[in-house]
């Protein structure tokens, strides 16, 4: 298939455009690379497009024929949500100029929500923008008559090209290792999340691609990768002789953004892994063998 993969720079694309093009499918890439993970030169990729997913609209004739879009471009990373950056706008908005191009297109649509979307609970601050955006664009996706599309909500995506400005705590705490620094905590440490291995999440969405089941929306979590954010210090700072320790007024200050707040654990449905692995999804990776892969970075750059 030819498939137009928005963000294709970003962490969770480029390494589902290698999966993609591996298994022989054309990938056409969209990124404004305000945000990128790799450069669009290390990714085997026909065609680019350097620009937003709005702009993608005056590309139209260049494009070409397309059989199905995977958007994945968004703004990322709790940490870089700031009320200047009008958040819900530009999710909704390139989420309806997808589907305007999907169906323009004849072409099948993916689009990535956010599990963040289970955490809302009536809040008015620009994290409950993004969650309220995410929210709307999956109503805008699965309510759409004329664009045969599913959502994904990923759990904790994680992998050894992700940033840590966008405040994610396995990247966080990568980085903290390699410049020799204490691991920060916020609040009291027993915050639970599921990691899941951005290899193994791409892995899913290729099932998806293949399948293309009835199911219109999927929750992707690995159970057995759930710890506290304090038992994941540990994992960390283990033999290496770096402490932990706690913030709570800090923790603004240390992530750079005056807005932020952290938010509860995301409910869990067994049943929506059930399902995944009735798809066919068998994840690979452990947590032990997320953090050993963070870690060796880390060796790496000091050796």
């Amino acid at each position: 298939m030819r498939i137009l993969l928005s963000g294709v720079a970003g962490m969770i694309a480029s390494e589902l455009c290698q999966q993609l093009h591996a298994q022989d499918h054309v990938i056409i890439g969209n990124d404004d690379l305000s945000h990128n993970c790799r450069l669009p030169q290390e990714l085997p990729i026909q065609q680019m497009f350097t620009c937003s997913v709005l702009q993608l609209a005056y590309f139209e004739k260049a494009l070409g024929e397309i059989d199905l879009i995977i958007h994945c471009a968004s703004p990322v990373g709790h940490a870089r949500l700031t009320p200047e950056a009008q958040i819900a706008w530009q999710i909704v908005s390139d989420t309806q100029a997808m589907l305007e191009l999907a169906e323009r297109k004849g072409a099948r649509l993916i689009t990535f929500s956010s599990s963040e979307v289970l955490t809302y609970r009536g809040e008015t601050d620009i994290r409950a923008q993004y969650s309220l955006g995410k929210l709307t664009s999956e109503a805008m996706v699965l309510g759409h008559l004329k664009v045969d599309a599913r959502v994904v909500r990923p759990y904790n995506v994680v992998g050894r090209h992700q940033k840590a400005d966008g405040g994610f705590v396995m990247a966080r705490f990568r980085d903290a290792a390699l410049h020799g620094q204490p691991l920060t905590i916020f609040g009291s440490g027993e915050q639970v999340r599921h990691f899941t291995h951005v290899s193994d999440f791409a892995r899913f969405v290729l099932l998806l691609v293949e399948k293309w089941p009835g199911k219109k929306r999927w929750e992707v979590f690995v159970p057995e990768n759930r710890t506290t954010i304090r038992d994941l210090a540990l994992m960390f700072s283990k033999d290496r002789g770096q402490r932990a320790y706690l913030l709570e007024s800090e923790a603004r200050a240390v992530l750079g953004n005056a807005q932020w707040r952290d938010t509860p654990e995301r409910s869990l449905e067994l049943a929506e892994y059930i399902m995944c692995r009735g798809l066919g999804w068998h994840p690979q990776i452990k947590l032990e063998q997320i953090v050993r892969e963070m870690l060796e970075r880390v060796e790496a750059a000091g050796a």
